[in-house]
């Protein structure tokens, strides 16, 4: 089975201890590919990305329509997005939700959505400080989660990190192993 991943820090695997990405191999991403058999996982996760940027809206857009289309990835039965938590800052969560379909509708075969687990927002440090006021987005983001167009994977938020936005270690492997249950209620595996 070959798998896209695409999305953000929390598909780079961004540590919520330090400035910097865990190792590869520790990324729920490689976690995943490492529990299924005769798999192969295509990722392009980027720390900071959005599904749309205020200042050029279609790169991102073009840019996982690139990743969509290289001959590597047209053998992929199954796209993985987790992706949105830095637009909360700057769109309404109807906005977030359009986007999202718009990246789901490129791709021709079983898609899943990882739902952020959600910002703690009592632990977030002054690097994060644009996440500090978007409760009421990401809470009607996750009213609206239904209408995303893809198998939905929620997390518990008890493995958010210390910085109150990424997942550490442990949070890989749950990550990891949710995705999997939800692929096998799909029965994709």
């Amino acid at each position: 089975m070959n798998i896209a991943i695409f999305g953000d820090s929390l598909v780079a695997g961004w540590s919520p201890d330090a400035p910097k990405l865990i190792k590869k191999n520790q990324t729920w991403p490689y976690l995943l590919k490492s529990s299924i058999p005769n798999s192969q996982v295509f990722v392009d996760g980027q720390p900071g990305r959005m599904l749309s940027n205020p200042l050029q809206p279609k790169a991102d857009l073009n840019h996982f329509k690139d990743f969509i289309e290289k001959s590597t990835f047209q053998n992929c039965t199954l796209l993985i997005l987790m992706i949105g938590a830095n637009d909360l800052p700057i769109k309404s969560a109807p906005e977030i939700i359009h986007t999202i379909n718009e990246y789901l509708k490129t791709f021709q075969g079983n898609k899943i959505f990882v739902l952020h687990p959600g910002i703690q927002y009592q632990k977030l440090p002054e690097m994060f400080s644009q996440f500090k006021n978007v409760q009421k987005v990401e809470a009607e983001f996750k009213q609206l989660k239904n209408e995303i167009n893809a198998k939905i994977v929620e997390l518990d938020s008890c493995i958010i990190g210390a910085d109150g936005l990424h997942i550490g270690a442990e949070g890989q492997k749950e990550i990891a192993k949710r995705v999997k249950e939800v692929m096998q209620e799909m029965k994709i595996i």
